[in-house]
């Protein structure tokens, strides 16, 4: 049988060849982008992530607590609780960074860098409960500022210099009678001498290497009722286990190794 062949502009004539209708003429398609898309719009009923089997209506709300959900641009969890939203390592276990969503807490690793702002230029960590600040450049302080942008506060991170603007204010602990000192104690004024005082230190283990304490008669009255600044138990003060402030408006500057005591 010979070949049958057709002029294509006889078909393309509408008038005398009129095409066939497209099935699809007349309807209206609806779309929705892909993240826009519910377990409604693949199936009538949610498929459950981590079996693949179908969840009818009562198991929905097991479905719904595994996962958040987004309300303009909001990350909401579907209950609240310690780290209910997490960030894991692809192990999808080890958690790098959680969310407490009961109290708004931020929640990082037990060690290892948790901050790290500038690319290493400052890096906040802890370690066995230690909390450091470090940073990655060479001679740039850590600084804080006030509304004004005015530095108050720096610390030379390769030096360990502290520069304080607007001075230091120290705590005073005011005692009339006899008085234990404490760790948070610096400077204890005496106000009271209508009698002997004495004023003991704490062990010096305790108080840790370096720490000072300044013992002030605020009385003016030290040379007719002392004041007897005494080690804890047998621990010394320059070799003896008391030292008098004898005079009136007396001071003595104290600080210690982490075993005795010494004036300065």
């Amino acid at each position: 049988m010979g070949e049958v062949k057709a002029d294509r502009a006889v078909w393309d004539n509408e008038d005398t060849h009129p095409r066939p209708p497209s099935p699809l003429k007349g309807l209206t398609v609806a779309t929705k982008l892909h993240n826009q898309m519910t377990g409604a719009d693949l199936h009538p009923n949610a498929i459950d992530g981590t079996t693949g089997t179908e969840l009818t209506p009562a198991s929905q709300a097991t479905y719904d607590g595994r996962y958040v959900r987004t309300i303009g641009g909001t990350v909401t969890p579907t209950v609240n609780g310690t780290a209910t939203l997490r960030v894991t390592k692809q192990d999808g276990t080890t958690t790098v960074i959680a969310v407490d969503t009961t109290n708004g807490s931020l929640l990082f690793p037990t060690s290892g860098d948790a901050i790290n702002l500038g690319g290493g230029g400052i890096v906040f960590n802890q370690t066995n409960g230690i909390f450091h600040i470090k940073s990655g450049f060479t001679g740039k302080p850590f600084k804080i500022r006030n509304s004004s942008n005015i530095d108050t506060f720096l610390v030379d991170f390769d030096s360990g210099s502290l520069t304080i603007k607007g001075g230091i204010i120290n705590k005073r602990t005011a005692t009339a009678t006899s008085y234990t000192v404490l760790v948070t104690d610096y400077i204890v004024g005496v106000t009271s001498t209508a009698a002997a005082r004495t004023i003991t230190l704490p062990a010096a283990a305790t108080a840790t290497v370096g720490k000072t304490y300044i013992v002030k008669d605020e009385s003016g009255a030290a040379a007719t009722n002392n004041i007897t600044v005494q080690g804890n138990a047998a621990e010394t003060i320059e070799g003896t286990n008391t030292k008098l402030i004898n005079t009136n408006y007396g001071v003595l500057r104290l600080y210690t190794d982490g075993t005795s005591w010494f004036t300065f």
